[in-house]
């Protein structure tokens, strides 16, 4: 069988033909390639803002949590300082081993040495700033508490996290 297009067509026509034929399968597939990546593109949309509005319930119980445990050592610490600033204050104003604020900090001499030579003991001494060991101790006391009480948030904080 002969050819019969091949031969009536001349060779610049049979190269615009198949041009052509390219050209319209080229922008068919472009057509359904698109429409289909539009349908993707919007059930990605969909998915995105439904994970959006997952997270964003995450993060606001996340938020809770942490404000609810922020609030906690909070108040943890403020009811633990004014224990702890009452214990001191507790101890300072009670006399130990007979000093006490109304015997100007020395010791009287124990009945019974009678002439003995020794001389009563003086107060305990207090720093060249004049702020006592209690008030010192207390500080350290509190700061102790306070890196406890941080340390305890930190734990409860990550303990929240994702």
């Amino acid at each position: 069988m002969i050819n019969l297009l091949a031969m009536a067509l001349p060779w610049w026509a049979k190269w615009a033909a198949l041009a052509a034929l390219l050209a319209a399968t080229n922008g068919w597939t472009w057509y359904q390639t698109h429409q289909d990546g539009a349908a993707r593109l919007d059930a990605y949309r969909a998915e995105v803002a439904q994970a959006g509005k997952l997270q964003q319930a995450r993060v606001a119980t996340q938020v809770a949590q942490q404000q609810r445990i922020t609030e906690g050592v909070v108040d943890g610490w403020d009811k633990t300082v004014k224990d702890l600033r009452a214990q001191f204050e507790a101890q300072h104003a009670r006399p130990r081993g007979g000093i006490g604020p109304g015997l100007d900090g020395r010791l009287r001499e124990q009945p019974g040495a009678g002439g003995s030579g020794l001389r009563p003991f003086s107060a305990p001494a207090s720093p060249a700033d004049g702020d006592p060991a209690h008030h010192r101790l207390a500080d350290c006391a509190e700061t102790t508490l306070m890196l406890v009480r941080l340390q305890e948030w930190v734990r409860q904080q990550q303990a929240v996290g994702p």
